[in-house]
């Protein structure tokens, strides 16, 4: 399979949530422990607005650095989105669970489609499909005010068939270790 079908599969997956509203989030168990900056979780909430967050809830519609530097966050394409005319969807293998956004934007109508795919090992593969003319926050943060990632294209608009952004987990090259000595 190619990468262009590959991501065409993933945006065209019809595994409705039923989850047609906006700004709610709702609790996902995850298939498996995922690693994000140092600690495991072993379940999400998905947000309408393009985030999914990690320990709490999180359905804020108003995007900013600082509010995604305060809080344990996946910002796919965070702005003030509605699924009611649309549907999140949700594709869980044993070693990834992908949610996909199909909406509009609350202010303007836009539509958007787009998706993150959240793999075993911590890696995160954010997909953009047709659409998306909105300015959404995109990025990963830790909640500690200090490490936080945003992508280059974060806010700019015109994310329609986009490249992938992908954030890989942070750690010590294979065979490197740390000691307290």
């Amino acid at each position: 399979m190619s990468s262009a079908d590959a991501v065409a599969t993933v945006l065209n997956s019809k595994n409705a949530t039923s989850k047609r509203n906006f700004d709610k989030a709702w609790e996902l168990a995850l298939p498996f422990s995922f690693p994000f900056y140092g600690k495991t979780y072993s379940k999400a909430y998905v947000s309408s607005n393009g985030t999914i967050s990690f320990g709490n809830s999180f359905s804020d519609y108003n995007e900013s650095v600082q509010t995604l530097m305060n809080n344990i966050l996946i910002a796919a394409f965070w702005d003030d989105l509605k699924t009611s005319d649309g549907d999140i969807y949700v594709k869980e293998l044993s070693d990834s669970v992908t949610v996909r956004w199909a909406g509009t934007a609350y202010s303007g109508g836009g539509s958007v489609n787009f998706s993150a795919t959240l793999k075993a090992d911590g890696t995160i593969r954010l997909q953009y499909g047709d659409r998306n003319v909105a300015k959404g926050l995109i990025g990963i943060s830790a909640g500690d005010g200090q490490r936080y990632q945003l992508a280059q294209a974060s806010q700019t608009g015109g994310m329609a068939n986009a490249r992938d952004i992908v954030f890989e987990p942070e750690g010590l090259p294979e065979g490197l270790q740390i000691s307290a000595d």
